[in-house]
C-alpha cells in the first residue's frame, strides 16, 4: 500500500513544508524502518476496495483512484505502516479533491483495523461521519477539517479530533465528555448553537479546545478548570457566550492562550487571572467588560499579546507596564474609556509591533521615545485629546495635532522627528 523507500525519501522533504502537515510533524514522519514493501497488485487491490467502499471520486486535477499504489503514489496519497504486523497505521488523503459521502463499510475494512491516524481534510466530503470509522478502537487522530460534513458520532480512544470548517449545526453533543483520552478538539467555523456542554471540561487530558466562529451561547462553567488543569488553549472567539468570566479560570495553570473576544461577556475581569503564570495571549475584546483595567496581570511576565479593545474599561495605563512585560508584542485597548497620559515607558517594550490606543480619552503629547521601538509597525492613536507633533516614529511623514493619520509602518532605517 505504500511507496518505496526511495520515493518516500524524495517526498518527505516536500511533505514537511505542506501547510496542513506542519502541525503533525513527527506524526506522519514516514521513517524508513516503518515502510512495508507490497506488490503493485496488493496496493492497487486495497485502494480499489477503499474507493468502492467510501463511494468517493477524485476530481480530474488529481491522480485518479485507479493509480493509487503505483509509482506515482505521491500524487495520490500516503500511508504509514507497521512493518512487523503489516498493517496500515496512518492514512493521508488530504487535499485530493475527494467528493461524495463516506460509506459506513469503510470502518470494517481489514487493512484499516489498526489505523491510528486518518487525514481527510481539505476535500469536498459531505454527509455524516460514519460511526464505524470513529469506532475503530485503534483510531487516535482524525482530521476532517475543510469539508462539508454535517454530523458525527464518537470514538472512545480518540486523542485528536478536528472538525473545523464544515457544516455542523445544532448543539455540541454532551457525549463528547466521554472521550476520556481526548487532548485536542477543533470545532471552529461551523454553525453550532446551544450551550457549551460542561461535560467537555471533565476531560482531564484536554489541552486544546477551539470552537471559534460559531453561535454558541450560555456561559462558562463556574468550575471550568477543576478537571481541565492541562488546558493550554481555550479559543471561543466570536460566539454568543454571556455571563461573567469565572474566577476559577485561574485553576488552568497551564493556559497559554485565552480568547473570548466578540462575545457577550460582562462584569469585571477576575483578579485571580493574575495567578495564571503561563498565560501568553489574552484576547477579551468586543465584550461588555467594565471597571478599571485589571493590571494585576502585570505579574504575568510571560504575556506577549493583550487584546481588550471595545469594552468599557476605565483608568490609566500604568507607568511600569513595559517594565513588567518586556516581551509584550501586541497591545490593543481601542474604544474604551481610558484617560491620562501615554507612558513614555512603552519604549521599553522593545518587541512591540502593534500599539492600538485609539478612541479613548488620553491627553498630553505622544512620547517621542516610542520612536525607539524598532519593530513597531502599527500605531493607532486617533480619537483622543493628544497634543503636539511628534513623529520621529512615523515612516515618511508627520502627524498633525488632530492625529488624522494613525496607521504607519515603521522602518528601522527611516526615522523622522518634527515639531509643529
Amino acid at each position: 500500500m505504500c511507496r518505496t523507500e526511495e520515493e518516500m525519501g524524495e517526498e518527505s522533504g516536500r511533505r514537511r513544508k505542506y501547510w496542513g502537515l506542519r502541525r503533525y510533524k513527527g506524526v506522519m514522519g514516514l521513517k524508513r524502518g516503518n515502510i512495508i514493501h507490497q506488490s503493485r497488485v496488493d496496493k492497487l487491490r486495497n485502494f480499489m476496495v477503499l474507493r468502492s467502499k467510501m463511494k468517493l471520486r477524485a476530481t480530474s486535477s488529481v491522480m485518479p483512484w485507479e493509480n493509487f499504489g503505483t509509482s506515482e503514489w505521491g500524487r495520490g496519497g500516503s500511508c504509514r505502516t507497521d512493518h512487523r504486523h503489516r498493517r496500515v497505521m496512518a492514512l493521508n488523503l488530504s487535499s485530493k479533491g475527494l467528493k461524495g459521502t463516506i460509506a459506513k463499510e469503510v470502518g470494517n475494512l481489514s487493512f484499516l483495523i489498526s489505523i491510528q491516524e486518518l487525514f481527510l481534510y481539505n476535500n469536498s466530503l459531505t454527509g455524516p461521519i460514519p460511526p464505524a470509522i470513529l469506532n475503530i478502537s485503534s483510531l487516535q487522530m482524525i482530521d476532517l477539517q475543510y469539508n462539508f460534513l454535517g454530523s458525527f458520532s464518537q470514538c472512545s480512544e480518540i486523542k485528536f479530533l478536528a472538525l473545523s470548517y464544515n457544516e455542523f449545526t445544532g448543539s455540541i453533543p454532551g457525549k463528547l465528555g466521554n472521550l476520556s483520552k481526548l487532548e485536542q478538539l477543533y470545532l471552529g467555523n461551523n454553525s453550532l448553537t446551544g450551550e457549551l456542554p460542561s461535560t467537555i471540561f471533565n476531560i482531564s487530558s484536554l489541552t486544546l479546545l477551539s470552537a471559534k466562529f460559531n453561535m454558541i451561547s450560555g456561559s462558562l462553567p463556574h468550575d471550568i478548570c477543576k478537571k481541565t488543569t492541562r488546558l493550554k488553549t481555550l479559543n471561543l472567539y466570536k460566539n454568543q457566550i454571556g455571563g461573567q468570566i469565572p474566577s476559577s479560570i485561574s485553576g488552568c495553570q497551564s493556559l497559554k492562550e485565552f480568547s473570548l473576544a466578540y462575545n457577550n461577556i460582562s462584569g469585571v475581569i477576575p483578579a485571580e487571572i493574575g495567578n495564571m503564570s503561563a498565560l501568553q495571549n489574552l484576547f477579551l475584546g468586543s465584550n461588555n467588560l467594565t471597571g478599571e483595567l485589571p493590571f494585576n496581570f502585570l505579574n504575568i511576565s510571560s504575556l506577549t499579546k493583550i487584546g481588550l479593545g471595545s469594552n468599557r474599561f476605565t483608568g490609566n495605563l500604568p507607568e511600569d507596564l513595559c517594565f513588567m512585560h518586556p516581551k509584550l508584542e501586541y497591545l490593543e485597548l481601542l474604544s474604551n474609556q481610558l484617560y491620562g497620559q501615554i507612558p513614555f515607558s512603552l519604549s521599553h517594550c522593545s518587541a512591540l509591533y502593534d500599539i492600538e490606543l485609539g478612541t479613548n480619552y488620553f491627553t498630553g503629547g505622544i512620547p517621542a521615545e516610542i520612536g525607539n521601538i524598532t519593530d513597531l509597525q502599527y500605531l493607532y492613536l486617533s480619537n483622543n485629546s493628544l497634543t503636539g507633533w511628534y513623529c520621529r516614529f512615523i515612516y515618511h511623514g508627520c502627524v498633525d495635532k488632530n492625529l488624522k493619520l494613525f496607521k504607519f509602518p515603521i522602518s528601522l532605517r527611516f526615522f523622522f522627528f518634527c515639531l509643529g
